[in-house]
């Protein structure tokens, strides 16, 4: 129905659940593209205090300390949320991460519908803008 209509549509599919494996991961960017959005956002399942995850994780130690509550206690401007999972690092998490949205906007299929759409000069500078940055940003890690 959005697309009938030409309405852009985003896709927000969470990977790092606990348990869950890489190929598991994966087969998420799959489904995403199976469905065709314009965008996609792969953020990394990140338990927040006072949620059942959050008191899941502690109970089976795969969050070590409540880091949280140390924020509370002890706010500052440096704080950065963390992302647990027992079977892979924080970096393994953020690399996975950036796997998976290079699997999604370097499809060809992808890249193709993107130029399908593009009207006009500023479409295009828009466009080339986006992907500069993305491709840039992975460059840098």
């Amino acid at each position: 129905m959005v697309r009938k209509a030409g309405i852009r549509f985003f896709a927000y599919m969470m990977i790092g659940i606990p348990h869950e494996t890489k190929e598991e991961m994966f087969a998420t960017v799959d489904f995403a593209k199976k469905l065709k959005p314009d965008y996609a956002q792969f953020p990394i399942c990140t338990p927040y205090p006072k949620t059942e995850l959050y008191r899941q994780m502690m109970d089976e130690g795969i969050v070590t300390e409540d880091y949280w509550q140390g924020f509370a206690e002890q706010p500052s401007a440096n704080f950065m949320i963390r992302f647990w999972n027992k079977d892979f690092t924080e970096n393994d998490l953020r690399k996975l991460q950036d796997e998976c949205h290079a699997r999604f906007y370097t499809s060809p299929s992808h890249i193709m519908k993107q130029i399908a759409k593009v009207r006009s000069w500023s479409d295009f500078t828009a466009e080339a803008q986006m992907g500069t940055k993305f491709l840039t940003s992975k460059m840098r890690v």
